[in-house]
C-alpha cells in the first residue's frame, strides 16, 4: 500500500547516497596501507547499515500514520457512534410525530407575558432547517430566541436521529442532496413534522428557512406548494435559506412566496460566480409586490452565522447581525399580511 511505497523509497534513497559515496571514496583515494582502506570502508559500510536502517525505521513510521490517518477517515466516514448520537439528540428533541417515519423536532412556544392570554395566536410558524452536521444545540437556541419574539420556532430533525462534528461522516449524511440532487427524505421529514404541527395551529402564517443544507430544502419545500392541497402548503408564507443551495435546471419557486436570501460573496460552497444568475432569476420571476430581499456580504466565506449568541453579543460582526436581523424583519412582514 501506501506504506510500503514510502519504505521501498526511503531504502531506495539509502542506498543510491551509499553508492555516491563509494564512487567519492574510489575517486579520492590517497597512497596508504590496503589495510588502513579496509578499515575506512568497513566503518563506511556500517554507518551506511545504521542509515539505511534509520530509514527504514522512519518508513515504517509514516506507514503507521498513514495507514492510521486512512482508518480514521474511512471510520468517521462509514461508522458512527450510535450512543454518542442518541444523546447529543436526548439534548434537543423534545417531541416526535406519531407517524410511520417519526421524526423528531425541538419545538419552542411564546411564552405569556403578565395580563396575556396564553391562548393567544402566535404571530407565525417558522421552521428553521440545520445544517449539514445535523440538528444540534444551535438550531435549539435559535428556536428559543424566536419564541421570545412571539413565533413558534420548530427545527426538524431531517437526519432521523444522526448528528456529527465530522465533516466526512456529514458529507455522507447529506450524500444523496450533495451528489444526486435527490433532497426527497429531508423533505419528507419537514413534511412529516409541518402536518402534525399545523393542525394545532391553523391558519397562522408558515416560514420555512434554513442553514447551508437546510436553506436548500426550504426552497425546494417551498416548490411543492405550486398547487398543492396540503394543509400545511396552502399555509406557506415564505421561504427563506443561509448560504443554501438554490434550484436550477429549470424549476423556479411558485412567483407568490416571498423569499429572503444571505450569501456571503466568498462563499466556496456557492461561488458568486454561479450563484449571481440564479439570484438574480429568482428576484425576477417574483409576482409584483412579492418580497425578495437578497443579501450578499463582502469578504463572508461559508457559514458566517455561527449561532445566535454572536447575533445577540455587544459587538456582533455587522453582516451576522445584518443577516440575521433582516431575517426577524422578513417575518414581522409576513406574520403582518
Amino acid at each position: 500500500g501506501v506504506g510500503g511505497f514510502v519504505v521501498l523509497g526511503c531504502a531506495r534513497d539509502a542506498v543510491q547516497a551509499h553508492g555516491r559515496e563509494t564512487r567519492g571514496l574510489r575517486r579520492r583515494r590517497r597512497p596508504g596501507g590496503a589495510a588502513r582502506r579496509r578499515c575506512s570502508v568497513s566503518v563506511r559500510a556500517a554507518v551506511d547499515a545504521g542509515e539505511l536502517v534509520a530509514t527504514a525505521t522512519r518508513g515504517a513510521a509514516l506507514w503507521a500514520v498513514a495507514t492510521g490517518a486512512i482508518a480514521a477517515t474511512v471510520r468517521a466516514w462509514f461508522h458512527y457512534d450510535a450512543s454518542r448520537e442518541s444523546a447529543r439528540m436526548a439534548q434537543v428533541v423534545n417531541a416526535r410525530v406519531t407517524s410511520a417515519l417519526g421524526t423528531g423536532y425541538f419545538i419552542a412556544r411564546p411564552r405569556a407575558q403578565a395580563g396575556e392570554d396564553t391562548r393567544s395566536t402566535p404571530a407565525a410558524l417558522v421552521v428553521l432547517l440545520h445544517e449539514f452536521f445535523g440538528l444540534s444545540l444551535r438550531e435549539k437556541e435559535f428556536c428559543e430566541h424566536l419564541a421570545s419574539q412571539g413565533y413558534v420556532a420548530v427545527a426538524p430533525d431531517m437526519f432521523q436521529g444522526h448528528c456529527t462534528g465530522a465533516i466526512p461522516r456529514a458529507l455522507w449524511l447529506v450524500r444523496d442532496a450533495a451528489f444526486r440532487d435527490d433532497w426527497q427524505a429531508h423533505l419528507d421529514a419537514v413534511d412529516d413534522v409541518l402536518a402534525d404541527i399545523t393542525s394545532s395551529f391553523p391558519g397562522i402564517p408558515v416560514v420555512v428557512a434554513g442553514f447551508c443544507v437546510g436553506g436548500g430544502v426550504a426552497l425546494r419545500y417551498a416548490e411543492l406548494s405550486r398547487g398543492s392541497d396540503h394543509p400545511q402548503l396552502r399555509q406557506l408564507a415564505g421561504a427563506g435559506a443561509f448560504y443554501g443551495s438554490v434550484p436550477s435546471g429549470g424549476r423556479q419557486l411558485p412567483a407568490d412566496i416571498p423569499l429572503y436570501l444571505a450569501f456571503g460573496k466568498n462563499d466556496f460552497e456557492f461561488p458568486l460566480k454561479t450563484l449571481q444568475p440564479k439570484l438574480n432569476a429568482l428576484a425576477e420571476s417574483r409576482a409584483a409586490g412579492v418580497l425578495c430581499d437578497i443579501r450578499l456580504y463582502d469578504d463572508k466565506n461559508h457559514a458566517f452565522i455561527p449561532n445566535i449568541a454572536a447575533v445577540l453579543r455587544p459587538d456582533p460582526d455587522p453582516a451576522v447581525y445584518d443577516a440575521w436581523t433582516g431575517f426577524e424583519s422578513f417575518l414581522r412582514v409576513l406574520a403582518k399580511q
